[in-house]
């Protein structure tokens, strides 16, 4: 296993009905991953064991002082870092993956590469880098997010170190000084790609096509543990996301003025 870098699960008991899907698609998209994985949660243990997945159990309840006690716990210094719903449903490339994070142990000003790509000039600013990178300037709405990708620990530990949850995280620490002088990247052409943008759950439900998924793993997902969001949810969500997308960085000020 590569001892220079990690992957970090980040999750709770609470949500503890979504691992098996998440390292059963790790399991299947990504066969020839080189990483020892931890999984953060408070007392549960999976439900079956998988070889590469150590639990480790936190004390603490907020979210980024159980991801600090996490961190302190891991040794190398990068982290694959995901939340529990986050999982690709399609091929991760080892090589990509691997080139950016060597790209990082040769760049120290690099703190995060993402393994989404957004589109240029969008809600993310990203602007092009390289042949193999955009990049995300300081100032952009969600330039920093839960979104799978590598961070270099000493930054992700840093930039956690008051009392936030994953939302402040993306909205309010995007913009925090400490990350004005480290550039943050993307990977060109996506290498790995979620069921739905913002993951496999949303407000608490399960997105639809869920269990149709979860069936081509061979897993069952019981839906009276956690409800799949109804077609009122999902035009709910688009209606939200229609409002949000008229002007992203204006709703997103007005959001972090009231914090």
């Amino acid at each position: 296993m590569d001892k220079v870098c990690s992957i970090l699960i980040c999750s709770c008991d609470k949500y503890s009905d979504a691992w098996e899907l998440c390292f059963k698609s790790i399991e299947e998209y990504w066969k020839d991953c080189e990483y020892d994985i931890f999984l953060l949660t408070e007392s549960l243990m999976p439900k079956r064991e998988y070889s590469k997945v150590n639990t480790i159990h936190v004390k603490s309840r907020n979210w980024a002082s159980m991801l600090h006690e996490a961190l302190e716990k891991i040794d190398t210094d990068f982290v694959i870092f995901m939340l529990e719903d986050q999982w690709s449903i399609k091929r991760i490339n080892q090589d990509r993956v691997s080139y950016a994070l060597q790209y990082m142990k040769n760049n120290e000003d690099v703190a995060v590469v993402y393994f989404e790509e957004s589109k240029l000039g969008s809600v993310k600013k990203a602007v092009r880098e390289s042949d193999c990178f955009n990049r995300i300037p300081f100032g952009a709405p969600y330039r920093l997010s839960c979104a799978p990708g590598i961070f270099r620990k000493s930054f992700l530990y840093d930039l956690t170190s008051n009392p936030i949850s994953p939302w402040d995280f993306e909205r309010i620490v995007s913009f925090d000084k400490r990350g004005e002088k480290v550039r943050v990247l993307e990977i060109k052409d996506t290498n790995w790609t979620r069921i739905d943008e913002t993951g496999a759950i949303y407000r608490g439900k399960w997105v639809p096509g869920v269990g149709g998924y979860a069936k081509k793993l061979g897993i069952q997902i019981d839906f009276s543990q956690r409800k799949e969001q109804s077609i009122i949810d999902v035009i709910k969500r688009k209606a939200k996301d229609f409002i949000f997308n008229i002007n992203p960085e204006l709703i997103v000020k007005i959001q972090n003025s009231n914090n």
